[in-house]
């Protein structure tokens, strides 16, 4: 007995064509496709397989008759859209005739009032010299260097008209003037002619061989003769270990001697004596403890030159390489010119 065929709209219809019936579902070319029930699953069979009804084979080249009658096929029919189009612009439509590109540039022509507006700045190289004297100049060569003496006189408050004459004063009214005890007076003296160089921090080292104490130096100036003092509070991590002070030299000086005392016992010091030609260290000693800060002076005397340079500088270095030895904060030298 021939079966009967179900027509699917797609592959998931086929759950609803009884397992005796043929599926008949549309491929994307528009061809139908049968399908039968194998016990397990809808599988695609061949048109050539399918049995032949009583009137013979059946030809699959196409469908007759009403479609109306396929109720199944027009209501699937009837989910589809008709054959349209879009009103939208195709993939490779551009804007050009209506926009610049992203990237474009303007004449300053094109903005209205730009060029009027450019026109009234100064451009960035300009400069005012032909009007105005430059920040640093001077006026040497054309006017007489200031007179200390004239400026202070100048300033200074004169005689009133009615003073009396210097000659008209008489040897009795200026005793008389003089004459008792000044109950308020002060003896006010110079500035002090030395400038101090104090350590702000501690400074360790641990070398055995001299290395610089930051900050601790000075620059004395040419054709000087200087007088340089110091006190320096050392301090070392091991007893016997010995601090040792030091110092080096300017470059191209006249002449230069140093003395170095350092402490090495409560009551000893041992004394290092040098000059320019190399630079001075204090002997090796050591500290009567390691928690507390001893003493180390020097004194020193440096006679420059015309091309003297450089700096006079304190030095510090360990009597055994690996030990901590320090020049505690609030040391000092000061300097002078005589």
């Amino acid at each position: 007995m021939p079966r009967r065929s179900y027509f699917c709209a797609s592959s998931a219809d086929l759950d609803n064509v009884p397992s005796n019936c043929i599926g008949l579902v549309p491929n994307n070319a528009g061809q139908m496709i049968p399908y039968e029930w194998n016990g397990t699953a809808w599988v695609q069979i061949d048109i050539g397989d399918l049995p032949s009804g009583p009137g013979g084979a059946s030809s699959w080249g196409s469908i007759t008759g009403t479609l109306a009658n396929q109720t199944d096929l027009q209501t699937a029919l009837n989910g589809k859209a008709p054959t349209h189009t879009h009103p939208y612009a195709s993939d490779t439509h551009d804007h050009d005739a209506s926009y610049a590109p992203v990237s474009h540039t303007h004449s300053t022509a094109d903005v209205t009032g730009l060029d009027a507006a450019l026109a009234g700045k100064a451009s960035t190289g300009h400069n005012h010299d032909a009007s105005y004297a430059a920040i640093g100049h001077n006026h040497t060569g054309t006017y007489e260097p200031a007179n200390a003496n004239i400026q202070t006189h100048v300033a200074s408050a004169h005689a009133p008209a009615n003073a009396q004459k210097n000659s008209d004063i008489t040897k009795a009214e200026i005793e008389a003037v003089l004459t008792g005890v000044i109950a308020s007076h002060s003896h006010s003296g110079g500035s002090d002619p030395w400038t101090y160089v104090k350590l702000a921090a501690d400074f360790t080292t641990s070398s055995a061989t001299a290395v610089s104490v930051t900050n601790f130096n000075f620059t004395p100036a040419i054709n000087s003769i200087y007088v340089v003092e110091g006190l320096f509070l050392t301090r070392t991590a091991t007893a016997t270990v010995g601090v040792r002070p030091g110092c080096s030299w300017p470059t191209s000086l006249t002449d230069g001697v140093a003395q170095f005392m350092q402490t090495s016992s409560a009551t000893a010091n041992v004394i290092a004596n040098g000059n320019m030609n190399a630079a001075v260290l204090a002997p090796v000693g050591g500290n009567p403890n390691n928690t507390q800060s001893y003493p180390a002076t020097l004194w020193a005397t440096l006679v420059t030159g015309g091309s003297t340079s450089g700096n006079f500088q304190i030095q510090l270095a360990s009597e055994t390489g690996g030990t901590n030895v320090t020049l505690k904060a609030g040391s000092w030298l000061r300097y002078r010119t005589i």
